[in-house]
């Protein structure tokens, strides 16, 4: 199954979408103004984050979706086009009908809900789209607004994993949610 570019979600608010190259500029200006705030539990988000670097992710976005590896979405404000996030839907096993899900939301846009809406958004295009059964959450214990949403959305609480995550280099913990297609029907 090719998955093309697409819009898996849009309303008066939000249009949430594939990834491509021109969104060069609208990605990096939302990390450029979340570079505090993302560094802390983002390893790619450093201080010297460059156009070069979205430039660069971008072209990956486009591969990894031709190739149906990772599915990376933009979040966009539905009125300015700005963007406000992402989501996206990595490491997936095919064996086990299962993959990773993993977001951010832009600094001077968190609280509204954005990252509830782009996960469920995610989420469902896994479930139906890809025919995936199990969604998994991977956090930074200390990462208290990742973990609402995914208690917002319902998601299991499955535990610490040890030396779950690598950040920078390092084995780090990571507490671990689950989604499942029941979890997001309500």
């Amino acid at each position: 199954m090719t998955i093309k570019h697409q819009t898996i979600f849009s309303d008066e608010k939000y249009q949430i979408r594939t990834l491509a190259a021109p969104d060069a500029l609208k990605l990096h200006a939302a990390v450029r103004a979340s570079v505090a705030e993302l560094s802390t539990w983002m390893p790619w988000c450093t201080e010297s984050y460059g156009l070069s670097d979205s430039e660069q992710y971008l072209s990956r976005c486009t591969s990894n979706l031709r190739d149906n590896v990772t599915y990376d979405f933009g979040v966009f404000d539905a009125t300015t086009e700005g963007m406000l996030g992402a989501v996206a839907i990595t490491g997936i096993r095919r064996g086990e009908n299962c993959a990773n899900i993993g977001y951010w939301t832009r600094s001077d846009a968190t609280g509204r809900g954005i990252a509830t809406q782009a996960v469920r958004a995610a989420a469902v295009f896994g479930f139906q789209k890809l025919g995936l059964t199990r969604l998994e959450i991977l956090a930074h214990p200390g990462n208290l607004s990742s973990r609402r949403v995914a208690e917002k959305l319902g998601g299991w609480f499955e535990g610490y994993a040890r030396n779950r995550i690598v950040f920078r280099g390092e084995p780090r913990a990571a507490v671990v949610y689950s989604l499942i297609p029941e979890d997001i029907r309500g």
